[in-house]
């Protein structure tokens, strides 16, 4: 089997596992230049025909995983060339088991689930230590030969370290008076919606983590939306399952994570409303996809993620509401054929 073969295939395997993927070069820079068509990390997809197209290139060398929204991850990356090595020591007893990548440079990817918020930092934790979230990628250098330092399940961020990764606060934008689409009141409740009822589903063990990732997404949106932080904390701790013990300490998680959200605003923007062809093409794309994970005995659950996953890389990308329809669809198709 040529190297080309071997690349492409290992990059499958990680697919059948739920990562999106797309080619780097040796240099780790993405592969595809925009002469080529090519939107880098925003390149990266589930579609094993498209893996096969974008893994033929020539220059294909690596396998990037983007982190953030797109994989659901992201990466604490420590370089010990660079003073990396002093403060994990210093923090080793504070930092959770997750699982932890070795890198080809002799340092380590510690992996998170991707808290709002966390986006790209160099050394605002310390010498050495970046942050890969929103917006980057990194190499999946187990495929490569580099050892796998843990294989526990990928952990949270911990509050303390949460605090210090996220980027600085954000001046209070004012509102914006151009006529570029935006979200409309029902999408922005849609993002509530669904936020408040992650929380109500929160498993034990993850009530903390969902309650904080969820205050600090609504944190992110209440000046777009409109409403109060203590209206939103009302929300928050009426979601939250009875089986809570200790009802001051979320609130005071949920104020944490609103006041934190609040300080690093997000845009959500609006959906254009008639289908285009290209957006046709999208759910004809993600419709293939859909079926042939249901066929393969993904559930309904961990199909909308996979689907939701690769929407968010592809231009146009389709709307939640789209996605689950669409979900329903395939279910109904895999049945009859």
């Amino acid at each position: 089997m040529s190297g080309a073969s071997t690349l492409t295939e290992t990059a499958l395997d990680l697919v059948n596992h739920g990562w999106p993927v797309f080619p780097c070069g040796s240099s780790k820079t993405p592969c595809w230049s925009k002469d080529d068509g090519g939107r880098g990390l925003y390149d990266a997809t589930l579609d094993p025909d498209e893996i096969r197209r974008l893994f033929s290139h020539p220059r294909a060398k690596l396998i990037g995983v983007p982190t953030g929204d797109l994989s659901g991850i992201d990466a604490l990356d420590l370089d010990y060339r660079h003073g990396a090595a002093e403060w994990e020591q210093a923090n080793l007893t504070r930092l959770p088991e997750t699982r932890i990548h070795g890198t080809r440079s002799g340092g380590r990817h510690y992996l998170f689930h991707h808290a709002p918020g966390i986006a790209n930092t160099a050394g605002k934790i310390a010498p050495g230590v970046d942050v890969r979230g929103q917006g980057g990628y990194i190499i999946w250098w187990p495929a490569h030969g580099v050892r796998t330092v843990s294989d526990a399940p990928t952990a949270h961020w911990p509050d303390w370290l949460l605090s210090v990764a996220l980027p600085p606060p954000e001046p209070r934008r004012p509102p914006r008076t151009e006529t570029a689409a935006r979200a409309s009141k029902a999408q922005l409740q849609e993002i509530i919606d669904a936020a408040l009822l992650r929380v109500s589903h929160a498993p034990e063990g993850a009530k903390h983590f969902t309650l904080r990732n969820s205050a600090l997404l609504l944190g992110g949106i209440q000046q777009q939306a409109g409403f109060t932080i203590e209206a939103a904390i009302g929300w928050l701790i009426d979601a939250l399952p009875s089986s809570v013990r200790d009802w001051e300490a979320a609130r005071k998680t949920a104020a944490w994570g609103l006041e934190h959200g609040a300080a690093r605003p997000l845009e959500v923007a609006g959906k254009a409303a008639p289908p285009t062809p290209e957006e046709k093409e999208t759910r004809r794309k993600l419709a293939r996809v859909a079926v042939n994970l249901i066929k393969a005995g993904a559930d309904p659950d961990a199909t909308l993620r996979q689907i939701e996953i690769l929407n968010a890389g592809l231009t146009p990308s389709l709307a939640h509401d789209d996605l689950t329809g669409l979900i329903e669809w395939a279910k109904e198709k895999a049945r009859i054929c």
